[in-house]
């Protein structure tokens, strides 16, 4: 014999009770009554005289976040890259014009003799390779042509009339001298009458030198240098740039 089906609507539902399951005691679809409102989803609670509910919204936000600095919009909070050593790390970009970055800049001088041999110092803090042209850094404010005729009247007593820009040579930075570049001028030929007088403790004396013996007197970027302004003081043209602390120059 089959089994026969209960009827449809059978057991009768309570009053506010889910079609989707069976009556029993305590059970409750009224999301207000106490014994649903514990596990009643929070976004589907009622709201309490018109407030919002806690820890939502901008108050809630800054209560949260009170004492905290507020963080800015950007990449700050994502995670940097790591450097590797020998990675180039650029620094902060910075205004050119107004904040520029330093850099030392060298006016020297080239005074030759009737036989074309440049005009070099001795410098007594060195003891090899020790000779070098008149003249030295700029101050703040000062222009190279102002650095040449102040340096080397301090140096050698002599009023010098600059002349061509022969060379520019830019020197990188080592772990004794910050980067710069040293602008050659020519300063013309000195008459027998011309009296060298060194008045700077730094140097002990002068001499004119042969340039088939610059390398054999002076540091190698120095020779260089010498031996390219005395190129384009005899051939003429324009200025060269050189670049380096010890190639040799070969015109």
């Amino acid at each position: 014999m089959r089994a026969q089906r209960p009827p449809v609507g059978w057991p009768p539902r309570r009053a506010g009770a889910s079609p989707s399951c069976t009556p029993r005691r305590g059970h409750c679809h009224d999301p207000t009554h106490p014994r649903r409102r514990a596990v009643v989803p929070r976004h589907l609670r009622p709201r309490c005289d018109g407030q919002r509910r806690p820890g939502r919204g901008s108050a809630a936000r800054g209560a949260r976040g009170a004492g905290r600095p507020r963080r800015r919009a950007g990449r700050g909070h994502l995670p940097q890259p790591r450097h590797r050593q020998g990675d180039r790390v650029t620094a902060p970009a910075r205004d050119q014009f107004t904040n520029p970055d330093g850099r030392r800049v060298g006016a020297l001088a080239l005074f030759r003799n009737a036989a074309g041999h440049p005009l070099m110092l001795r410098k007594r803090d060195r003891d090899e390779l020790p000779w070098c042209l008149p003249g030295g850094c700029a101050v703040g404010g000062e222009s190279a042509l102002a650095a040449l005729r102040r340096k080397v009247l301090e140096e050698t007593g002599l009023h010098a009339t600059p002349g061509l820009l022969l060379v520019e040579h830019h020197m990188p930075a080592t772990t004794k001298v910050a980067e710069g570049s040293n602008l050659i001028f020519d300063c013309g030929e000195l008459s027998s009458k011309a009296e060298v007088r060194l008045k700077s403790a730094e140097f002990s004396e002068y001499a004119f030198i042969a340039p088939e013996q610059l390398a054999d007197a002076a540091q190698p970027h120095t020779a260089a240098r010498v031996q390219a302004a005395l190129y384009v003081a005899k051939v003429g043209g324009g200025a060269l740039f050189l670049e380096g602390a010890s190639r040799p120059y070969v015109p």
